[in-house]
């Protein structure tokens, strides 16, 4: 027995009857998610995934009850977010079939209750699927890009940034990939605390002004610039193995780039480093795709991982009446390359 609570739901029922079956050990390389615990949920012939919470921490911390109320309003946040996507019915973004809280016996009163969100079980996450191929499979790789593009704008259409896009919550559920785990997510109608963090989400995928603590419009387009450059680092993730800021760093340590620590003074050198990240991709790229479908996903990456927020986008947007950070013209171009992919024309 674990002498943490929410690691002890393996044979307990929900009330409506999701039996506990398995706890699921996670992938060496995930990041996040360090007060959750995963679950196979069955009932009857179907299957689910449960995520429980574990709230046991607050009772190490210095200030108990205060920590507790911080844990819990987190909770009830993802947990509204979750069902603002649900009642718009985001197609490409994972949200939950049912919530609620469990009593684990043989706990004291107080940390004997987990709280719980169970979602549809997805075959796992972009990573997990991309390691089973013996090869690339642009067909994959481009609809999983297609439909988390999707799933980003979808959020945004809601006056919802993901801020924590990485390739651990892409999740697969047969052909189509979802956009999965708003935990640190920001709604523009509604503040909390996560807003205030200079770096929400996993650091190893942070857009270089978060690494700055850079702010350039103090809106939420700082947060929208966020995403799509997180996003932009599913292509590095695909092509290069590594994240578009992981690719960054180690360039810029090979340059022996010396900084500031003020963003506008080093941006030229921060510049001169991402043209050097796209020299050494280039190749990667002509080496997997066709001439043509090379430069066009070299051209995305530019747009969406440019180091500087207010550059990056697309400024035509603009012209048509919307942000420059809308992924709505991204969207048509990936699906046209998945299309190609499926139908091997790549």
């Amino acid at each position: 027995m674990s002498s943490i609570p929410s690691e002890n739901l393996v044979g307990i029922k929900t009330v409506s009857g999701w039996e506990v079956t398995e706890m699921i050990q996670k992938h060496p390389e995930a990041t996040g998610g360090y007060f959750s615990t995963g679950y196979i949920v069955k009932k009857g012939n179907s299957q689910a995934y449960l995520k429980a919470l574990d709230f046991s921490e607050a009772f190490a911390s210095s200030d108990p009850a205060r920590r507790l109320q911080e844990l819990t309003e987190a909770y009830n946040f993802e947990r509204d977010l979750l069902k603002k996507c649900k009642d718009q019915n985001l197609s490409k973004v994972v949200y939950p079939i049912e919530d609620g809280s469990i009593d684990i016996p043989g706990f004291p009163l107080g940390i004997n209750k987990v709280y719980y969100i169970v979602f549809e079980l997805a075959d796992g996450d972009i990573r997990k699927v991309k390691d089973q191929f013996a090869k690339i499979d642009l067909a994959f790789i481009f609809r999983a890009l297609h439909n988390s593009a999707v799933g980003i704008e979808q959020l945004h259409k809601i006056d919802i940034a993901h801020q924590d896009l990485k390739p651990s919550n892409v999740l697969v559920f047969r052909e189509v990939s979802k956009i999965s785990d708003i935990g640190r997510a920001s709604d523009k109608n509604k503040h909390f605390i996560y807003d205030d963090y200079e770096i929400p989400g996993d650091r190893n995928y942070a857009p270089i002004e978060q690494l700055y603590k850079f702010h350039f419009s103090g809106d939420f387009n700082e947060k929208y610039a966020a995403d799509i450059f997180q996003f932009g680092s599913l292509f590095f993730f695909f092509f290069v193995g590594i994240s578009a800021s992981q690719a960054f760093i180690v360039k810029a340590k090979a340059l022996n780039i010396s900084y500031t620590g003020y963003f506008d003074q080093d941006l030229p050198e921060l510049e001169r480093v991402f043209n050097e990240v796209m020299i050494d991709v280039k190749p990667v790229l002509k080496s997997t795709l066709p001439e043509r479908e090379a430069k066009e996903v070299e051209m995305l990456i530019g747009f969406l991982c440019c180091p500087d927020p207010r550059k990056r986008g697309f400024k035509k947007n603009v012209e048509s009446g919307i942000s420059q950070y809308s992924l709505e013209r991204i969207i048509s171009r990936l699906d046209l390359l998945a299309k190609k992919a499926e139908y091997k024309l790549l």
